[in-house]
């Protein structure tokens, strides 16, 4: 009678627990999140509402591409410039450190002030000269290219 019994409450057991196992598993969703379409309701179709016309509303853009240079191990983000010209009578080339710059790139339109673009201050008889978007720490006297700062401005 006891294995009746027994047996009796493991079957009840089995068939109370099969619905619960049936049951959707939400996965820690928000319980709108699960729900099905169940196609079209038979509540009263819904009458079109004419549209009225709305105003565009303009998005801010989402992602901005921003020009980054580095100088004494730090990262800071270019500036935006107008357009580099060269002097007259010479053409846009690249430099590099040790060669010397003409007399024509060191005069005053093209010396930057340090203190604007985080910079440090010149050493006596240099100043830093802007050259396309790269700053050279340039000396007054020869023209000698000792650093150079890559990409410190953009357009």
């Amino acid at each position: 009678m006891k294995k009746y019994l027994l047996l009796g409450a493991a079957a009840l057991s089995l068939i109370a627990a099969a619905p619960a196992m049936a049951a959707p598993h939400n996965q820690g969703k928000p319980q709108a999140q699960t729900q099905h379409y169940h196609g079209p309701s038979k509540a009263q179709p819904q009458k079109a509402q004419p549209q009225k016309a709305q105003p565009q509303k303009v998005q801010p853009q989402k992602y901005q591409q921003t020009q980054r240079f580095y100088y004494n191990g730090r990262q800071y983000n270019s500036f935006r410039a107008p357009a580099w010209q060269a002097p007259k009578g010479y053409y846009q080339r690249s430099w590099k450190r040790g060669q010397y710059l003409p007399a024509n790139y060191r005069t005053r339109s093209y010396v930057i002030d340090h203190r604007a673009y985080h910079l440090r201050p010149a050493p006596v008889g240099y100043s830093w000269v802007r050259v396309n978007n790269d700053v050279f720490l340039v000396s007054n006297r020869t023209g000698y290219i000792n650093q150079i700062v890559f990409s410190l401005f953009f357009r």
